[in-house]
């Protein structure tokens, strides 16, 4: 009876270890390129935003309230079909013009010299921003998980960045580095995809350069998992910018890439460089490893 017992138990346990080598496996291994929701939007906000004297080159999304004044939206597009501004709440737009597709607001539009040559002013909700901030946060919080593969360096204020990995790079560095940094630097293999997770609440991402070498902005993301105020100033910034937690200052400068954020407030350019990277897929999550592993603890003292 005891040996039958210890049969079932070896062979349980068996096949824990079998799921639980499965699960790393895939979490390690399989990929996804894809920022959900924000992979259509030069700039993807899931509260309010807050701008004049300034453009969105690609597309737009507001979840909650836009204010936008000497504004321009869209002027990159080559195509007039779709969305290109898109207001979960109230659209106020004075002096500007949402050029080569729609302007789509949630509750209310108050505009004032305002032009949509090549679309319409139309009421709706065409995004779940709720939806996209959940899986957004979670998907920065994952990849803050993963730890580091390359190598950085702080060499007198040049944050310095080097991958060898073909498809994927992944680096961390906090606050403190980032901001009193004087030049950020990366190096990694053609068409690889470059992570650099940045720890701290508070961020000043501003007044440096950066340089590339090898790879493309195009597949670098800059992830600030923890920041709920971030400063950006004075730079422009080559890659994308993950901060779904932070309330951002963008006086001056600009992305060449894809923002994601909470809010943002300033007159920063954000030019139509989306984010192509590809990203691991940030599932299965740790509960069920931690299943998994309580399981097999269980099975262990029954034995």
């Amino acid at each position: 009876m005891y040996l039958a017992s210890s049969k079932v138990a070896a062979r349980t346990l068996a096949a824990i270890s079998t799921a639980c080598a499965v699960f790393t496996a895939f979490t390690s291994t399989a990929r996804a390129q894809s920022l959900g929701a924000a992979n259509d939007y030069n700039a993807f906000i899931f509260g309010n935003f807050t701008s004049s004297g300034s453009d969105t080159e690609g597309r737009l999304a507001v979840g909650g309230n836009a204010d936008l004044s000497g504004y321009s939206v869209g002027t990159s597009l080559d195509t007039t079909r779709g969305n290109t501004l898109v207001v979960g709440n109230n659209l106020t737009f004075t002096n500007g013009q949402v050029n080569k597709g729609n302007a789509v607001y949630g509750s209310s539009a108050t505009t004032s010299g305002f032009g949509i040559p090549d679309g319409g002013l139309i009421q709706g909700n065409p995004v779940d921003f709720a939806s996209a901030q959940s899986q957004l946060t979670q998907l920065s919080g994952s990849l803050a998980g993963m730890g580091a593969n390359g190598s950085f360096n702080d060499h007198y204020g040049t944050l310095q960045f080097v991958g060898t990995d073909p498809a994927l790079n992944t680096f961390t560095v906090t606050a403190p580095s980032v901001n009193s940094a004087n030049g950020i630097q990366i190096n990694a293999p053609a068409n690889s995809t470059v992570i650099i997770n940045i720890g701290g609440d508070n961020i000043f991402f501003d007044y440096f350069g950066i340089s590339i070498a090898n790879t493309d902005k195009q597949k670098v993301l800059y992830n600030f998992y923890e920041a709920t105020t971030l400063t950006i100033a004075g730079i422009t910034v080559q890659g994308s910018v993950l901060a779904p937690l932070a309330n951002v200052s963008f006086t001056n400068g600009n992305v060449e890439g894809t923002l994601i954020a909470n809010n943002v407030t300033g007159n920063g350019e954000y030019h139509d460089f989306k984010f192509q990277g590809t990203l691991p897929i940030p599932e299965p999550s740790g509960v069920a490893l931690v299943g998994l592993s309580l399981a097999s603890l269980a099975f262990r003292r029954r034995r």
